[in-house]
């Protein structure tokens, strides 16, 4: 695939909300490199692996390295070791497939799949979990012990719940974008439309500008793809798409997550 051919991508122009998570996400260095490391186990590893069941009740019988601890091992420490000290220190120690591990990490279904392949019906995500989202003064039951912590529900408060055991950078950013339209629809007396800041309209732009990222200069990629204001600021649309790399990388690292939201 060439960046400077939008022939090349003309393929994106069917692809659904997973298709364009799937194409993020196959451009993703961390990604790629977990792909490798599982692909490795799965060609080379004994047989005994392609039969374990997805819930293993003797996990520590079998090659530490088939598997995905979550939270993270420390350097040198054993399977028991991490166990208990997860346990120790309150948290909830899961023991996956290595596969079905690095699977859920990247909120993919069951399993990984080669980065160089282009999306089909096989890749399946799961759609990004509900938290972080607004709940109303109705909702905080579900979420805290007890109701004496809150005053009266007011539309100029917003309540954010944040589900500690993910990683908090996707939640985080998934929050901006609850608490921005909050602040819109307050602002319009609640009857603000909701606003996706992940344009998808730049999306495209933004695969050919990860492809490129690397491979030419800002002034290179920006004469092919913003040719006009190219000619006439070559500067500011150097200096555009180099934003534009940035926001591009940010969709390929982790943002992609929040096109799952929309799925069904």
């Amino acid at each position: 695939m060439d960046w400077r051919e939008e022939k090349d991508y003309e393929y994106t122009a069917e692809l659904s909300d997973e298709g364009w998570a799937w194409e993020f996400l196959r451009r993703n260095t961390e990604y790629k490199e977990d792909y490798k490391r599982v692909s490795s186990v799965l060609l080379g590893c004994n047989p005994e692996y392609s039969n374990l069941p997805i819930n293993i009740t003797d996990k520590f019988k079998f090659p530490e390295e088939w598997f995905f601890f979550d939270p993270p091992k420390k350097t040198g420490e054993t399977s028991k070791e991490w166990w208990r000290r997860i346990l120790d220190e309150g948290l909830e120690p899961h023991c996956l497939t290595l596969e079905l591990g690095y699977a859920k990490k990247w909120y993919l279904r069951n399993q990984m799949f080669n980065p160089a392949i282009r999306y089909n019906e096989d890749i399946e995500f799961r759609k990004a979990s509900e938290l972080p989202k607004v709940v109303s003064w109705d909702e905080c039951g579900d979420y805290f012990e007890s109701d004496d912590y809150f005053e009266a529900s007011k539309v100029d408060k917003a309540l954010i719940v944040f589900d500690m055991k993910r990683p908090l950078t996707p939640q985080i950013e998934i929050a901006k974008k609850l608490l921005k339209e909050r602040q819109g629809k307050y602002k319009q007396s609640g009857k603000a439309k909701i606003h996706n800041k992940l344009y998808r309209s730049n999306w495209l732009v933004y695969l050919r500008a990860i492809d490129a990222y690397k491979k030419a200069t800002n002034a290179e990629i920006a004469k092919v793809l913003c040719p006009i204001e190219h000619s006439q600021d070559p500067k500011a649309a150097s200096d555009k798409i180099r934003d534009t790399v940035i926001q591009a990388r940010k969709m390929s690292a982790d943002r992609y997550k929040v096109i799952l939201l929309n799925l069904p």
